[in-house]
């Protein structure tokens, strides 16, 4: 029945804190988020096909994410989907609003390597469509890195993830399927990052979303 998974906010969707050297500011790679510690990032994104609670158009939104200093990250963000009916856009837009949170425990666990960064994810995300509102609760173990090229800074990662719906707020409908999202980020002078995503489900005839991102990261 659903056939598309959530960006990584969706997204999903996600943040976290990377497992660095002591004293260097650490971004937050595992979960697909640009901010280093005590920073704040700003951006907008456009997906091609994003995971709702219907298969639908493409979206574009804003997102937010907020990486404290210790372990713990949060984010947000807010897409407008264009619907599609027989193939035909409408002109209605169907917004969808994403919370999420992440926990790096790379530190905490010895068996992984320094360069590794590894957090559980767990997000909410709710769409109204024709009256009826969907939910979809993604939970993930998200890895990643950091990699400097040329002063560019490098965050591939990818987040295995169990996806539980409910199917429409009054008939309490339930479904749930497993899925995996991917992707790398770049961070430019410390300040600009831009990254692609992609997402798919494991069920029969899933097909691969992608994401575009974009923005800006802050102190806070």
């Amino acid at each position: 029945m659903h056939k598309k998974i959530g960006g990584i906010g969706l997204a999903a969707a996600i943040a976290a804190i990377l497992a660095l050297p002591a004293g260097e500011a650490s971004a937050q790679a595992c979960a697909g988020w640009p901010a280093a510690q005590g920073q704040f990032s700003v951006g907008a994104r456009f997906a091609a096909e994003p995971w709702t609670a219907a298969e639908l158009g493409s979206s574009l939104g804003v997102e937010a994410g907020l990486n404290r200093v210790g372990n713990a990250a949060v984010f947000g963000y807010v897409d407008l989907v264009s619907r599609e009916v027989n193939e035909v856009e409408d002109n209605g837009r169907d917004p969808v609003i994403g919370l999420a949170a992440a926990y790096e425990i790379g530190t905490l666990v010895p068996a992984l390597p320094g360069w590794l960064s590894a957090c559980p994810v767990a997000s909410v995300a709710m769409q109204r469509i024709d009256e009826t509102t969907y939910f979809s609760i993604p939970l993930g173990l998200g890895f990643g890195t950091s990699i400097e090229i040329e002063g560019i800074t490098v965050m591939p990662y990818a987040i295995p993830q169990f996806q539980l719906f409910q199917v429409g707020i009054d008939d309490l409908t339930w479904d749930h399927q497993f899925g995996i999202g991917f992707g790398a980020m770049a961070r430019l002078a410390d300040m600009f990052y831009a990254g692609i995503e992609f997402n798919r489900a494991f069920v029969d005839g899933a097909e691969f979303d992608f994401a575009l991102r974009g923005g800006i990261t802050f102190p806070r």
